[in-house]
């Protein structure tokens, strides 16, 4: 297995946005609402990467969009699909095999995080 370094970033973004929407549909601002709480603060999705990121599910058919009203106002609501609960599954599993790498890669036998080590002469 390999993995782009460059595209670690968005599958973050579509796993945890993936990961909101298994309790049920939700509108976008309740996703972002609900990865920060999930997360505790640690992750924080931003209009400009949210919708891109939606739009791009529901292009995949891993999330199906529909248009509802509530107080007057229309809004998107997104669920997640069977392809889409399937494609969590996975690709949760494949990130969190590149990221084991990647900390046993930062480790030292062991011993901890890598440190840095001060320039030989």
């Amino acid at each position: 297995m390999t993995t782009d370094t460059q595209s670690i970033g968005k599958h973050v973004n579509e796993l945890l946005v993936l990961a909101a929407l298994r309790a049920g549909p939700k509108h976008g601002y309740q996703i972002a609402l609900d990865v920060e709480t999930e997360t505790a603060g640690a992750f924080e999705l931003q209009h400009g990467t949210l919708y891109p990121v939606l739009h791009r599910l529901e292009a995949e058919g891993l999330v199906k969009g529909r248009w509802t009203r509530a107080g007057g106002r229309r809004r998107k609501e997104y669920e997640l699909t069977v392809a889409g609960r399937r494609h969590l599954g996975e690709a949760g599993g494949r990130l969190r095999e590149s990221l084991e790498i990647l900390f046993r890669m930062l480790e030292e036998a062991g011993d901890g995080p890598i440190r840095a080590r001060p320039a030989t002469s």
